[in-house]
């Protein structure tokens, strides 16, 4: 058999990672036959897409190994001279990890563009969809400093099937190298500055964040006047983080990460927003004023990089040149936050406070407090946080002087201190906190120590990651608090629609629903759905982001109410209107799709529909954000359910195991969704005809959930299941006293009609 080519073992190794690594042996033997050279490129590239995956990948200095591999593995015959579609193309123009730029010719109307063609053989299904989608949506975005896209679709060329768009051809040198050549001054540069942040607001308003600003993408002409490029290139094409950082050129990574946030170093989509991209806009600005960027990490590892961007704070630009002292440094210095909280909340923002300077007039923006100042210090220098050290460091500050106002700000800083340690230590790793032993009592030091002096944005801050860590460890009775706390915060300094109190909206009532305080959600969020009014306007964008999740979240409480009928309703027409939105991610309609099946398997009539939602959503959430998310692991429990249900015991098993490995090594036994797990693992011993070993099942499984103090009316849920295990062993006195004990508690909780009621209602009289 004939060597393949390059692209035909890129395109098998795409399939590939769709595939269990337990099955990949099997898949690679059938796709390979008896190729073994096309089966090494293979298994070459799925190495180092594993590595890649690892902490040992990011810590590996040694770049030019990969970028050789890389080198290999992509490259791409030129398409000069040829047609790609209605273009003729002339010279390439530039070269990236996805993709080469050609300068081509277009037949109707007669014009020379920019035609960006994918790399062949990177392309699969879900690539050519999600370029699809985006490609509409950067369609939409009409302002005089975004270069424009023309036209996009899909060719079949030599190399194979290649996607390409074509764009404005844009004739300048970048940004920085242009005002270099110019000889601008700061004030100039300063005034070019803001030209950029209108372009990239008119994106955000369109809901597009581009992801990847650098100079590089910014080009200026003759005319003076900037243009942004490839506006959602990098979110078009990145469906898959890891396969991404594996196809792009490494040199072309390390160029990127000089401009990359702190949040997208943790490579979590759902934490990536505009607020992203003003970061990346402050990265430029310090680099177009100082002459370079405000840290270097071209000859660092990749794991040194990510981390030089998470916690180095940048070389102030009042000490690259005095003439930033006072506003301008304080501007750069706001856009540059590590937190997304404190810097400028859109790019318009960013762009006022530059105009007010230049306009000389008092820019909103403050030189960060003293307080600021030091609690900043001391995240920096953890082993001097708290107790004695932490009072060392405010006295060094200036803050106090002696007698009784020395002991009250020792006070404050013993509390600041405990604060800044949980922070440190919950900080990237908030889901496994209780697992590690003393942590747990940290948190309650820190809810006892709230009461230091703090600003709102800080207060609604602190309470929002309390109240975070507390979920994700399953305490919600704890967590609740908090968040309510950050919600009147958000209401009282920024108002009822604003987008961060639409958040906080969100998680009290996600909160309220787990807690099983239903009507509260329900009340809540149809109250700020009334507030909120109208926002289908394109420049409302954000807002309507938030309304679709509360409608999704509107749905779980009026399911968690009985009225099944409503929120399915509203799940399929929440679901209809994220799958039409192209500015959404794939995260949102996955959420609800599981949604959706999850109450479609409280009715039986519906379990075949359920199973097949579910099938697509965990599909479809692996490919979004890989196997091991949380999220990933909570469809293969539902789908293990309706698995059960269906009486599918094999295929059961295997998600059931899969998703309490995961629950059990990340959470512990005392979340409330391992124990929901541990209960349906209970149910399927019963099921497989050994209800002896349910029986203990059950009874260890009911002991924890008492012990945890879990909420009487879940553990009624489960008592259900253990009576029916009691009457298939025909211990029938004890099975009717669980299924009475239970029907008695759902029945007060909900109403006797409550479809949970009934249940337990009809395993009493099936016990009878």
């Amino acid at each position: 058999m004939k060597a393949a080519s390059t692209p035909r073992a890129i395109e098998i190794f795409n399939d590939a990672l769709d595939v269990a690594a337990g099955k990949r042996a099997v898949f690679l033997a059938d796709a390979c036959g008896s190729d073994e050279t096309l089966s090494g490129e293979v298994e070459s590239l799925l190495d180092a897409h594993d590595r890649a995956a690892g902490a040992a990948f990011l810590a590996a200095p040694n770049v030019d190994r990969l970028q050789s591999l890389t080198e290999k593995m992509l490259s791409t015959p030129s398409l000069v001279g040829q047609r790609v579609g209605p273009y003729r193309v002339i010279e390439s123009i530039g070269e990236g990890g996805m993709g080469v730029v050609y300068r081509a010719e277009q037949d109707h109307p007669r014009r020379f563009v920019a035609l960006k063609v994918m790399r062949p053989g990177i392309v699969n299904q879900r690539m050519l969809r999600r370029f699809k989608r985006e490609v509409e949506v950067l369609g939409r975005l009409q302002h005089p400093g975004i270069a424009r896209i023309y036209d996009a679709g899909v060719a079949e060329l030599p190399g194979g099937t290649q996607p390409y768009f074509a764009m404005e051809l844009v004739t300048g040198r970048p940004l920085t190298t242009w005002a270099d050549a110019e000889g601008l001054d700061s004030r100039a540069r300063l005034a070019l500055m803001a030209l950029v942040c209108d372009a990239v607001q008119h994106a955000h308003q369109h809901g597009v964040v581009h992801r990847d600003l650098k100079p590089g993408n910014i080009l200026v002409g003759s005319s003076g006047e900037p243009k942004v490029l490839d506006f959602g290139v990098a979110r078009a094409t990145d469906s898959d983080t890891a396969v991404t950082t594996l196809h792009t050129d490494v040199r072309d990574l390390v160029g990127t990460l000089q401009y990359m946030s702190p949040e997208q170093c943790d490579a979590d989509p759902d934490n990536v927003d505009t607020r992203s991209d003003v970061y990346s806009l402050g990265v430029i600005c310090y680099e177009l004023l100082a002459g370079s960027p405000p840290y270097s990490v071209a000859d660092k590892s990749l794991a040194t990089a990510l981390n030089a961007i998470r916690e180095t704070m940048p070389r102030p630009l009042s000490s690259v040149n005095r003439v930033f002292r006072g506003d301008v440094a304080t501007i750069v210095s706001k856009a540059l936050e590590k937190d997304p909280m404190w810097r400028y909340q859109s790019a318009s923002e960013f762009g006022a406070d530059i105009r007010r300077y230049l306009a000389h007039e008092p820019i909103s923006a403050r030189r960060p407090s003293t307080v600021y100042q030091v609690g900043r210090f001391a995240r920096r220098n953890r082993v001097l946080v708290g107790g004695v050290a932490a009072t060392i460091i405010v006295l060094c500050a200036g803050i106090v002087t002696t007698g009784f106002e020395a002991r009250a700000a020792r006070a404050e800083a013993h509390k600041r201190g405990i604060a800044l340690e949980f922070m440190s230590k919950s900080g990237g790793k908030a889901e496994s906190f209780f697992v590690i032993p003393g942590n747990e009592q940290l948190l309650d030091r820190v809810v006892a120590s709230l009461d230091f002096d703090m600003t709102p944005q800080l207060e609604a801050q602190l309470h929002n990651h309390i109240g975070e860590v507390y979920t994700l460890g399953g305490h919600y009775e704890k967590a609740e608090p908090h968040t309510r706390r950050q919600l009147e915060l958000h209401r009282a300094v920024l108002g009822p629609a604003h987008t961060q109190t639409l958040r906080a909206v969100q998680i009290e009532a996600e909160l309220l629903n787990a807690l099983g305080r239903y009507e509260d959600a329900r009340s809540l969020l149809t109250t700020t759905i009334e507030e909120v009014g109208d926002r289908s306007s394109p420049d409302q964008w954000p807002i309507r982001f938030r309304l679709l999740r509360i409608h999704y979240t509107l749905g779980g409480a009026l399911y968690g109410l009985g009225r099944l009928d409503e929120a399915e309703a509203l799940y399929r027409r929440t679901l209809e209107q994220q799958e039409l939105e192209s500015r959404l991610t794939p995260s949102d309609a996955i959420e609800t799709t599981v949604a959706l099946a999850t109450l479609l398997s409280d009715r039986s009539t519906s379990l075949a529909e359920a199973e097949e939602l579910l099938r697509d959503g965990l599909q479809r959430r692996i490919e979004f954000s890989g196997r091991y998310d949380e999220h990933a692991q909570r469809i293969h429990w539902k789908l293990g359910r309706v698995l059960l249900a269906r009486r599918q015991l094999t295929e059961s098993r295997q998600h059931l195991a899969e998703a309490y490995q995961w629950y059990i090594g990340k959470k512990g036994d005392r979340h409330p969704v391992t124990i929901a797990i541990l209960v349906d693992r209970a149910r399927l011993l019963q099921y497989e005809g050994r209800p002896q070993e349910a029986r203990s099942a059950f009874e260890q499984v009911l002991r924890i959930a008492r012990e945890t103090k879990l909420a009487e009316w879940r553990i009624a849920e489960y008592q259900v299941h253990y009576g029916s295990c009691l009457g298939v062993l025909g211990d029938l006195a004890a099975a009717r006293k669980e299924l009475s004990d239970a029907h008695g508690v759902l029945a007060a909780r909900f109403g006797a009609s409550d479809y949970r009621a009934r249940r337990a209602e009809r395993a009493l009289s099936a016990s009878q």
